[in-house]
């Protein structure tokens, strides 16, 4: 299961090691939303993950890799995955980033990370009605702690 947190609890920068630069996701999307709007929310508990799994010769499991995560968000105008892409991604799919986010150590504890962002293309979002994105997912890989 999976728990929402108001998105402006998420902060991101472009570039890694780039903790100064950090806002709100609410902040570099500006006026696209309205104070307490309850349709822009952020779901991140339950996707991070340590590494990646491996099973050994002898059965046992063992974590390799970098930690991942990812935010999902319910609901994106078209101009908001637009800011999203131009800003971190320089346009393309992915981008290295700063993030501030939560893990699955702890529901409302934050850290900052270096990261490896990864937006999906144009042509695999979800459109909705009027212009909008559903589902939006933004992919954090590589994490590095600050």
């Amino acid at each position: 299961m999976t728990s929402c947190i108001d998105v402006y609890e998420f902060k991101i920068a472009a570039g890694n090691n780039n903790a100064a630069g950090l806002l709100p996701l609410a902040g570099v999307l500006g006026s696209y939303i309205a104070a307490g709007e309850s349709r822009v929310v952020i779901e991140s508990y339950g996707y991070y993950a340590p590494g990646i799994e491996r099973v050994r010769g002898n059965g046992a499991v063992q974590i390799d890799g970098f930690p991942v995560t990812q935010w999902r968000i319910g609901f994106l105008t078209w101009e908001m995955e637009e800011i999203i892409r131009n800003t971190y991604c320089s346009g393309s799919i992915s981008g290295l980033v700063t993030v501030r986010t939560n893990t699955d150590n702890d529901y409302d504890s934050f850290a900052n990370y270096n990261a490896v962002l990864r937006v999906p293309p144009l042509r695999d979002l979800e459109r909705g009605a009027n212009h909008t994105v559903i589902g939006y997912i933004m992919q954090f890989s590589r994490l590095v702690a600050l």
